[in-house]
């Protein structure tokens, strides 16, 4: 069930439904099933209400594994910066001046 959740999520699907629907026709995923009978959406709701007690544990283990294999080298970290832009809203930006301009009106009405 989490190499299911891990390659849904890699695909960017994260609800349990659709994790369902994708369990009886992507092939991909019939291929890691192994030929057992698909979860349902509740089944999987189950298990990442129960993952999440584990997560960091396993994501330790993980970079355990990963360093005592040498398939990673610990001599340098770095964090990934990177800022996308969400589709929500084309109006959700708000510009510098505006906020200036808001807040200088609103130390006027404070006084």
């Amino acid at each position: 069930m989490f190499k299911i959740l891990i390659y849904c999520y890699s695909e960017g699907v994260r609800t349990s439904r659709e994790i369902e629907k994708m369990c009886k026709y992507d092939l991909r995923i019939l291929y890691l099933i192994e030929g057992k009978k698909s979860p349902d959406n509740s089944t999987i709701n189950r298990f990442r209400n129960k993952l999440a007690l584990f997560v960091e544990k396993i994501l330790y283990l993980n970079n355990q594994y990963l360093l005592e294999n040498d398939f990673i080298d610990a001599s340098s970290i770095y964090i990934d910066g990177t800022k996308i832009e969400a589709n929500s809203n084309n109006y959700t930006f708000v510009w510098k001046k505006s906020v200036i301009k808001f807040k200088s009106l609103h130390k006027a009405f404070k006084l």
